[in-house]
């Protein structure tokens, strides 16, 4: 297994945007792992080397990496199954937002009923999108109307100076 990443060519992000990458490192057959790393940038000056945001590997990647795919391939990135080869792709941020936190959330499950429950929370709460969980979100704090106050509530209490 060579230490090299190879990177693929991926569409341009704009110098102010946080820069993101995805690393897949294929370690067998059946066994591949998915890292999102943010690199440093001059939207992220505190940075001086990659960090590691989330992982994912064995049985709990298996279990959504349909899911973890089809996202990748909606951001037009594809990887190639070769064993042992490491591979990284700039990754839109709000793509690498959503595949950490999908990521953090599932690691440390081990119910797969709970994994798949929590992965299709995420994908739906992402799927509705922020302009329309927060149109829903505004809908559901509005207070109800209420009558109006009797005119005798109006009167000042008895006794008050003011």
């Amino acid at each position: 297994m060579s230490g090299r990443i190879a990177r693929l060519p991926s569409p341009p992000t704009p110098a102010s945007a946080p820069s993101f990458e995805v690393r897949t490192v294929r370690h067998g057959p059946a066994d591949t792992e998915v890292e999102v790393w943010q690199l440093p940038s001059p939207a992220s000056p505190q940075l001086t080397a990659p960090v590691l945001l989330a992982s994912l590997r064995g049985r709990n990647l298996g279990l959504v990496e349909h899911r973890v795919l089809k996202l990748l391939a909606a951001a037009g990135l594809k990887f190639s199954p070769r064993a042992g080869r490491k591979e990284a792709l700039i990754l839109p941020e709000d793509q690498a937002l959503r595949l950490g936190l999908l990521f953090r959330a599932l690691a440390p499950m081990r119910s797969r009923d709970n994994i798949r429950a929590v992965a299709e929370g995420i994908e739906a709460m992402l799927a509705t999108g922020v302009s329309g969980a927060t149109n829903d979100a505004i809908a559901v704090a509005q207070p109800t109307a209420r009558p109006p106050l009797p005119h005798s509530a109006l009167q000042p209490a008895a006794g008050f100076v003011g």
